[in-house]
C-alpha cells in the first residue's frame, strides 16, 4: 500500500503515522511544502493579511497555486492508495 502524507515533518503526528503505516508494510511518501517555499515567501505569506485586499488576493493566488500544483504533480507521480493531509495552521 502506498501512503502519501501531506503533513509537515515538524508535526509530531507525522512520525506516528509514518511508523504506523511502515509497521503495516506500507510504502510511505511524505511531502512537506516548506522545502518548496523560500524563507522570504513564507514571511510574506505570514503577513499577507495586512496587505490591501487587491495585493493580498494576488499573493495568495500565486502562493497557493504553486503549492497545490506541486501537490498534484507529486500525487500523479506517486499514485498513492491512501492520502492523509493536515492544514497548515
Amino acid at each position: 500500500m502506498k501512503v502519501l502524507l501531506l503533513v509537515p515533518k515538524r508535526y509530531g503526528f507525522h512520525h506516528t503515522f509514518k511508523e504506523m503505516f511502515t509497521y503495516m508494510g506500507g510504502e510511505i511518501h511524505t511531502i512537506d511544502y516548506h522545502h518548496l517555499v523560500k524563507g522570504w515567501q513564507d514571511q510574506i505569506n505570514t503577513q499577507a493579511f495586512r496587505l490591501p485586499d487587491k495585493w493580498r488576493l494576488k499573493w495568495e493566488s500565486y502562493y497557493f497555486e504553486r503549492i497545490n500544483k506541486f501537490y498534484i504533480e507529486e500525487y500523479n507521480r506517486l499514485k498513492p492508495d491512501l492520502v492523509l493531509s493536515t492544514t497548515a495552521n
